[in-house]
C-alpha cells in the first residue's frame, strides 16, 4: 500500500464529517472555530514537531524529506484534530465522550506506526491522548464562548489563531511548491528543519503585526509604512545571507502578497463580528464601543 493512502483517507473522511456537521447545524461559528482549532494545532505542533523533534510522517509525497513530514503533519492538525473538534463543540459531548474518542486517535496512532507511515522519536502514544482530551475540552469551552460572551481577549485570539492557520498553509505550499524564499541559520543540522522553523517564527510575527493593523483600523498610510518597514528588514536579512529570493521572486511580489493576506485577515474580522457578535445585539453594542474607546 502506497504511504500517502492512510493520510488521503483520514482528510476525506475527515471532511466528510466536517461537511455534515456543518449542514446539519448551520453555525457559521463552527467554521470560525475550525480555524481558530487549526492555528492552535499548527502552533502546538511548531513546538512538538519542528523544535523537539518528537516524530516523523512519512506520506511520501515529496521528493525532499522534511517538506514531506510536515505535509503529513498538516493531514493531522488541519483536518483530523480540528474537525473532531468542531464535532465535540457542536455537540457539545461530555468528557467520557471525549476520552472515547482521544483513544480512538491513539488507536489510528498506533495503525499509522504499525504501516509505518509514521514513527516516532522520543514520542508516546499515550501523549497523544492526552494532548487531544485537553484540545477537545479547549474546543469547547472557546465554542461557547464564541457564542454567549464577548471579549476583545478571545476575539483576538480567535482572530490571530484563525489567521495563522491560514497564513502558515499558504506559506508552506507556495514555499514547498515554487521555491519562493529560504531562511538560514544554521540553527539545525537539516537546512529544510532549519528553514522551516524560520519560516514559520516569521509566519508567527507578520501575523500578529497583521492582525493588530486590522483591530486597530489602521490607516492606508499607516499600512503602508509598516509593509515597507518589514521589507527593508527582509532587505537587511538579504544582506546578511540569513534570506534569499528565487530569481523569479521580487518584493513586489511579497508586498501584493501582504496586500492579499491583510484583506483576508479584515474580511475575516468582520466575518468572525457578524458570526459570533452581531446576532446578539449588547455583545454588537459591546464591540462597537471598544472601537470607540481605542
Amino acid at each position: 500500500m502506497p504511504h500517502y493512502v492512510p493520510f488521503l483517507v483520514l482528510v476525506i473522511i475527515s471532511m466528510m464529517i466536517f461537511g455534515i456537521v456543518l449542514w446539519l447545524k448551520r453555525d457559521s461559528t463552527l467554521f470560525i472555530l475550525f480555524l481558530f482549532m487549526t492555528g492552535l494545532a499548527y502552533f502546538l505542533e511548531y513546538i512538538i514537531l519542528i523544535l523537539f523533534n518528537s516524530y516523523r510522517y512519512n506520506p511520501d509525497l515529496m521528493k525532499e524529506d522534511y517538506f514531506d513530514n510536515i505535509l503529513g503533519s498538516v493531514t493531522s492538525q488541519a483536518f483530523a484534530f480540528p474537525i473532531m473538534a468542531v464535532v465535540i463543540a457542536a455537540y457539545q459531548l461530555r468528557l467520557p465522550y471525549i476520552v472515547i474518542i482521544s483513544i480512538m486517535f491513539m488507536g489510528i496512532e498506533e495503525l499509522f506506526l504499525s504501516w509505518d507511515v509514521y514513527t516516532h522519536n522520543w514520542w508516546k502514544t499515550p501523549y497523544t491522548g492526552v494532548f487531544m482530551t485537553i484540545g477537545f475540552l479547549i474546543s469547547k469551552i472557546w465554542y461557547e464562548w464564541l457564542h454567549e460572551r464577548f471579549s476583545m481577549f478571545i476575539h483576538t485570539l480567535t482572530l490571530y489563531f484563525s489567521m495563522i492557520s491560514i497564513n502558515a498553509t499558504i506559506m508552506f505550499v507556495i514555499v514547498a511548491t515554487f521555491q519562493t524564499h529560504w531562511l538560514q541559520l544554521d540553527f539545525f543540522q537539516n537546512s529544510t528543519r532549519d528553514h522551516i522553523n524560520l519560516n514559520t517564527l516569521y509566519v508567527f510575527l507578520l501575523t500578529a503585526i497583521y492582525v493588530c493593523l486590522i483591530l486597530k483600523q489602521a490607516s492606508i498610510l499607516w499600512i503602508g509604512s509598516v509593509i515597507v518597514l518589514i521589507r527593508i528588514f527582509d532587505w537587511m536579512l538579504i544582506q546578511v545571507g540569513v534570506l534569499s529570493l528565487a530569481p523569479w521572486n521580487s518584493f513586489f511580489v511579497i508586498v501584493l502578497l501582504d496586500i492579499f493576506v491583510l484583506l483576508i485577515t479584515a474580511v475575516l474580522h468582520r466575518f468572525i463580528i457578524k458570526s459570533c457578535y452581531g446576532t446578539n445585539p449588547l455583545k454588537e453594542i459591546s464591540f462597537q464601543k471598544y472601537y470607540k474607546d481605542v
